[in-house]
């Protein structure tokens, strides 16, 4: 169970920490509808606002430096209620790539700062891989094509 998370039956810790990154943690259909009701309910029982009084009161601690409003959980539940599931990747791509970090998804190169090929790599994902393209694998599958 999530200790932070407001809904710890339905959030485990590691879909709670996962969800504050780009890693494709989500919620398949039942478990999005179940958190799309929860928020109605809170906002309808008023938690939701007091959650924005607290964060209000908190905008100072590093951890709450994001907007909050009602109306943004409001339309939040309808999209889990209405989703069919989802998941939370940057660019909206919807499979399981596993995050390597700096390397390149094609050769397996470190492209970090100081390797030689951080200049010109670019994000890059494979149906296996999130990472970076380095600039001789852009160059080399860029004439495959």
């Amino acid at each position: 169970m999530a200790k932070n998370s407001p809904f710890p039956s339905l959030i485990s810790e590691e879909l709670w920490e996962d969800g504050h990154h780009n890693s494709g943690a989500g919620l398949n259909d039942e478990d999005a509808k179940l958190l799309g009701a929860f928020l109605l309910q809170a906002i309808e029982d008023g938690f939701a606002e007091d959650y924005k009084d607290h964060h209000e009161e908190q905008e100072r601690d590093e951890k709450y430096q994001y907007p909050f409003d009602v109306e943004n959980v409001k339309e939040f539940a309808h999209f889990c209620i209405e989703s069919g599931g989802f998941e939370i990747n940057w660019g909206g791509r919807m499979n399981q790539a596993k995050d390597i970090g700096n390397k390149c998804v094609y050769c397996f190169k470190d492209t970090r700062f100081g390797s030689g090929l951080f200049v010109n790599r670019i994000p890059a994902t494979t149906d296996e891989y999130d990472g970076y393209s380095c600039y001789p694998c852009q160059y080399k599958y860029e004439e495959e094509e």
